[in-house]
């Protein structure tokens, strides 16, 4: 969770959406407008920043509104109460609304509009209807020794930190990678698993000695846990950290706000200083002490094209206009090989004019029934 990182901006903007839902149906006599506002802030920040929260913010809402609905207070459903505070305010109030929520589902419209996909360039099939865009599966392979594991086992063991700690320079870094292709701790970990059992346990303990409310939040949770173990990619723990974001506040909540005794707050102070502490000790304060000079793994990463200031430019640089779009038929789908950390380089959107599908390949093996674009040939066979 270290680094200000997009991921992060959404996350954390989409934790305080989830906090403000449900310290809502927590502390209900409360009013709720004011908290409604910052769901649906919260939510437009989320789903503007980051494509899997175009989806995720889009359909958390409707939801959040049928709990709303669904929810009584003396007799009286929460969403006809928060109807009710509303009438009480002014137009600006109610067209200040609409705003956030026209914001929150602008990204999904747009792209809908324009590429027939709310969460363009990802393609998803849906009842057997392909929206268009680039197969994200192929994208997050690794690690190859868990290829055959459902993705929600690959959650589990990345969260646990399962052989995820070992070849890097230090065990915990912002993409989890720095370790040969091959290796077991390719992008798996980052939690610190002793602090996620903790805080599951802390959890689990406060919501269920509780009333009936928090009981059901605790189910709930169970219920995004498996939600988000399910997703493309949830083993990359870095897009989805706001479980962990959103469990670590609800302790706090939980020890400081909902009933908590000064020695949960004194054993829970404790706990976080010392998994900070170790965390930092283990890094070498690399994300605590402001490092001067250009960061090594960048560096490296970066080496092979060294002049450019966006993705268009790296286009232009490695002249994908003359080496690869010369090679492109329409309706067909490409399988890209070598092309690094760059497979975006050949999306659509580069190559105006032309209507095709790319996937990436798996190491050098391609779905049937693509036609194979190695970079390193079409660099090889333009300087013959």
């Amino acid at each position: 969770l270290l680094g200000a990182t997009e991921q992060n901006q959404s996350a954390l903007a989409f934790t305080g959406a989830l906090v403000l839902a449900t310290a809502i149906f927590i502390e209900p006599a409360k009013p709720l407008l004011p908290r409604f506002f910052g769901v649906l802030a919260c939510a437009a920040i989320a789903s503007n920043t980051k494509i899997q929260f175009v989806a995720l913010a889009g359909a958390s809402l409707p939801f959040f509104a049928l709990l709303l609905w669904v929810v009584r207070l003396y007799g009286q459903r929460l969403l006809a109460r928060l109807w009710n505070e509303l009438k009480q305010h002014n137009i600006l109030t109610v067209a200040a609304l609409g705003a956030l929520l026209a914001i929150c589902y602008a990204p999904a419209l747009k792209n809908l509009y324009f590429y027939k996909n709310p969460i363009f360039p990802v393609s998803v099939s849906l009842f057997g209807w392909q929206l268009p865009g680039i197969a994200v599966a192929p994208l997050y392979k690794e690690p190859h020794y868990l290829n055959q594991y459902p993705q929600f086992v690959r959650w589990g063991l990345s969260v646990l930190e399962y052989l995820s700690l070992g070849l890097r320079p230090f065990p915990y870094t912002i993409g989890q990678g720095n370790v040969p292709v091959a290796a077991h701790e390719l992008k798996m970990g980052g939690y610190l698993s002793f602090f996620v059992l903790y805080n599951l346990a802390i959890f689990f303990i406060a919501a269920l000695s509780r009333d009936r409310t928090h009981k059901t939040i605790a189910v709930g949770f169970v219920v995004l846990t498996i939600a988000v173990a399910c997703l493309p990619a949830s083993h990359e723990l870095r897009y989805y950290s706001f479980w962990m974001i959103y469990l670590v506040t609800m302790n706090i909540g939980y020890c400081w706000r909902w009933g908590g005794s000064a020695a949960d707050r004194r054993q829970f102070s404790i706990v976080a200083i010392a998994a900070f502490a170790f965390v930092t000790a283990v890094t070498g304060m690399y994300y605590v002490v402001p490092q001067l000079g250009p960061d090594p793994a960048v560096t490296r990463r970066t080496a092979a094209y060294p002049q450019y200031t966006s993705l268009a430019d790296l286009v232009a640089e490695l002249n994908l206009a003359q080496i690869f779009e010369t090679r492109l038929t329409d309706d067909t789908r490409y399988c890209l090989v070598n092309w690094g950390s760059f497979p975006m380089l050949a999306a659509p959107y580069f190559h105006k004019g032309h209507r095709y599908a790319v996937v990436e390949g798996d190491d050098d093996r391609c779905p049937a029934g693509t036609t194979v674009m190695d970079l390193r040939q079409l660099q090889a066979a333009a300087h013959e």
